[in-house]
C-alpha cells in the first residue's frame, strides 16, 4: 500500500504501520542523543585545545637565499580583531629561526584552524538538533489534535 502525502510516495506495510512508527520515534531519539553527545565533545575538544593556545595567525615565511645555508624566518601576521594585536598594537609578529619556536608557532596556528572546524560541525550540529526538536514539537501538537497558532 502506497500514500501520496505532500508530493512523496512512501510505502507502508498493512499490519506492521503502529511497530513501524515507534521504531522509527526510537530511531530519532536515538539520533537525537547521539547528536547531543556530538555537540558536547565537540565542546570538550575546543576548550581542550583552547586551554593549550591557540592561533588564528598566517604564516609568512621570509625567505633568503643565503649561500651560508642559513635557515628561513617565519613571522606570523595576525588578524585585526585578535587579542595580539589588541595587546600589541601590531599585526607581526617575529618568530625567527629557531625550530622549537617555529614548531610551537605552527602547532598554534594549527590548532585554531581545527576549533574553527570544529565551530563548523557544532553550529551544523546544533542547527540540526533545534530542527528535529522543532518537528517533534508539531508532531506533538498535530497528535493533541491542536492548531498553530500562525495557522488560525
Amino acid at each position: 500500500m502506497s500514500n501520496l502525502r505532500f508530493g512523496y510516495t512512501y510505502m507502508t506495510k498493512p499490519n506492521s504501520t503502529e511497530k513501524s512508527i515507534r521504531t522509527r520515534l526510537i530511531f530519532v531519539c536515538d539520533a537525537m542523543d547521539r547528536l547531543q553527545e556530538q555537540i558536547e565533545a565537540h565542546q570538550v575538544e575546543i576548550r581542550r585545545l583552547t586551554e593549550q593556545g591557540l592561533s588564528q595567525a598566517s604564516p609568512y615565511w621570509m625567505r633568503k637565499d643565503d649561500p651560508e645555508g642559513k635557515p628561513d624566518q617565519l613571522e606570523l601576521t595576525h588578524p585585526i580583531d585578535s587579542d595580539y594585536f589588541r595587546d600589541n598594537g601590531t599585526r607581526r609578529e617575529y618568530i625567527g629561526v629557531k625550530p622549537d619556536k617555529i614548531k610551537a608557532a605552527l602547532a598554534s596556528i594549527e590548532r585554531g584552524q581545527r576549533v574553527e572546524r570544529i565551530n563548523n560541525l557544532l553550529t551544523r550540529n546544533k542547527k540540526r538538533l533545534r530542527d528535529i526538536e522543532r518537528q517533534i514539537g508539531l508532531l506533538e501538537i498535530m497528535a493533541r489534535g491542536e492548531q498553530r497558532s500562525f495557522d488560525l
